[in-house]
């Protein structure tokens, strides 16, 4: 009987140690092509439950989450990419652009770091930069939104190249709808142009 009741707790444990080590797969870009990494679903619970509190606006939570997953497995760009979202949050943006070039490192086509570097590099007068960026952006993902949307606002009233911004701001209100505001920037462009 003891025999028997030692094999169960055995196999329960055994049952307990597979489960808490399960993993998921996920595609993972790098520079050098497409893979498969495997990681914790734990790992992938806590993210989850992460942006969950930076959703709620409970960002020192989710920071800390973050940073936790980043010493656990430090293979994933997103956790570095939402610290840098929480850096902007709270006006660092030193640490954030570290943030986000660390998760560039992790995956050259996050597309959260992208598009935020190039914004801190509008916002610092560095115009000619934050369209490479946006165009960098848009040759990985081709509809995405705000890249046009930025990419336009940079051409027209930064570098005053007017044929980009109307091409961009149009692609944008193409996968956008309508947008009132933006429609009123290409009326104003075309009396300028």
């Amino acid at each position: 009987m003891l025999k028997i009741f030692y094999k169960l707790i055995f196999i329960i444990s055994l049952i307990l140690f597979i489960q808490a080590c399960e993993t998921v797969s996920i595609k993972k870009t790098t520079g050098k092509g497409d893979g498969v990494i495997e990681v914790d679903t734990r790992l992938l619970d806590a993210y989850k439950k992460a942006l969950s509190l930076m959703q709620k606006n409970n960002n020192k939570a989710a920071f800390k989450i973050f940073k936790d997953i980043i010493l656990k497995d430090d293979r994933l760009s997103g956790p570095h990419a939402n610290i840098g979202l929480i850096y902007l949050k709270t006006g660092q943006n030193e640490s954030a652009k570290k943030a986000f070039k660390a998760a560039l490192k992790r995956n050259p086509e996050n597309m959260t770091a992208l598009n935020q570097l190039a914004i801190l590099k509008r916002k610092s007068g560095d115009f000619s930069k934050a369209r490479k960026d946006y165009e960098r952006i848009l040759k990985i993902k081709n509809n995405h939104t705000y890249a046009h949307l930025n990419l336009g606002i940079v051409c027209d009233i930064y570098l005053q190249d007017y044929q980009c911004a109307l091409k961009h701001y149009k692609t944008y209100l193409k996968l956008v709808g309508d947008d009132e505001k933006v429609n009123n920037w290409i009326i104003d462009l075309k009396g300028r142009m």
